[in-house]
């Protein structure tokens, strides 16, 4: 925990760090996550596993920050490769800063998920539990499969 932060009544933080001038007002919970300078947590809020909050962002009270997001008061210009204020907020979440980034599984659909069956794709998902017994040992069958991919590299 850095210097000159504020800390509110019956907040939970774990395995965080938190950075200098920090605000984190009553109720909130913050795990395994990394605050930066200068960010204020509005009351309630809950800062999931895995996500880092850049400096200046001011979160709203109440809201979830889903796990592994970035936020920040930044966006990179890909014509000009250079990092730029946003002129954008997520008002839904923050007061001041906008999510910059949202972990991939939170942006699919249901159907595009690893092992979801789709409707262009009727095919078993190699994810699927079978009930069936196999005759063969796991480690014979993975090994067999590394010897087949190797032997179609060479």
């Amino acid at each position: 925990m850095g210097s000159n932060c504020k800390i509110g009544k019956n907040c939970k933080i774990i395995n965080s760090i938190i950075d200098k001038n920090v605000t984190i007002k009553d109720g909130c919970s913050i795990v395994n996550s990394l605050i930066m300078a200068g960010v204020e947590v509005q009351a309630n809020a809950k800062i999931l596993d895995h996500t880092m909050i850049s400096e200046g962002v001011v979160v709203k009270e109440g809201v979830v920050i889903p796990a592994g997001s970035i936020c920040s008061l930044f966006t990179y210009d890909t014509e000009n490769k250079e990092f730029v204020e946003t002129d954008q907020i997520s008002p839904e979440l923050f007061v001041k800063g906008k999510l910059a980034y949202i972990p991939r599984e939170l942006q699919l659909k249901d159907t595009e998920l690893l092992g979801a069956c789709s409707p262009y794709n009727q095919e078993e998902s190699d994810l699927d539990v079978s009930d069936e017994e196999s005759d063969v040992d796991p480690l014979e069958e993975f090994s067999q499969e590394l010897s087949d991919l190797f032997s179609n590299c060479l």
